[in-house]
């Protein structure tokens, strides 16, 4: 997911929603900006919108959650982000922005028309703004390979390793996903599995990864009970 502001930083200037809290019973005295992020894969239509509440008192991102774009008739349901920061106040925050949205149906139309610029990045690369899209790949690769140290570069976006897994991670990622694959398939749904394997490949892009430590089934049970937790009740 690629922060708005990093493509349209006047946009992001302008309509970026802050939030200041005085007196909250769970969140602590502040400015937080609500800070929008978009998938810039030309290939996905995922209408989603990722957000990251940035605290200005503390200069940093303090929660992470994400929500589809509801269809007309439907409510506004954010979910947790598994692998985002987090704060015990998170889920404060998203009944927040939740009650934010009600009241401000143009909020929802606002995040359509974001997600459509970036897209129309992503699928021009002859947008004025596509050098910035690859320049913001670029710092995101540079990070990845600086966090592996002596592993093996990645395998190009579009080849057979399109999650980025490490050369060495990629027999117990591959054992991993396929049994949570599996689950998937005979009791959920394909939406399920490949958020199974996007959480496989992001902890076996760890530095240790703790999947070098206990059995493999262990950490499909783990990985899938954890989607539970985030995407749906029990």
């Amino acid at each position: 997911m690629i922060p708005y502001e990093y493509l349209f930083e006047e946009y992001a200037r302008q309509e970026t929603r802050n939030l200041t809290l005085k007196g909250h019973p769970a969140i602590p005295d502040g400015e937080y900006a609500f800070l929008e992020s978009y998938c810039p894969d030309p290939a996905c239509d995922c209408q989603r919108v990722m957000f990251r509440v940035f605290s200005r008192r503390l200069e940093k991102s303090v929660s992470t959650f994400s929500c589809a774009f509801p269809k007309e008739g439907e409510k506004f349901v954010p979910e947790l982000e598994p692998f985002g920061p987090q704060r015990p106040f998170t889920s404060e925050m998203m009944e927040l922005v939740t009650a934010h949205v009600e009241e401000d149906s143009a909020y929802i139309e606002r995040f359509k028309t974001h997600y459509r610029q970036v897209k129309s990045v992503a699928n021009d690369p002859q947008h004025p703004f596509y050098e910035r899209l690859i320049a913001w790949r670029e710092e995101v690769e540079k990070e990845e390979r600086k966090s592996q140290g002596a592993e093996p570069k990645y395998q190009p976006r579009n080849a057979s390793n399109p999650l980025r897994v490490p050369q060495s991670m990629l027999p117990i990622f591959e054992d991993i996903a396929g049994q949570t694959d599996e689950f998937c398939r005979s009791h959920l749904d394909d939406e399920c599995s490949a958020l199974a394997r996007q959480m496989a490949a992001a902890l076996a892009r760890k530095r240790p990864s703790p999947l070098n430590k206990g059995k493999s089934n262990a950490w499909a049970c783990g990985i899938l009970y954890v989607e539970a937790q985030t995407k749906f009740p029990f």
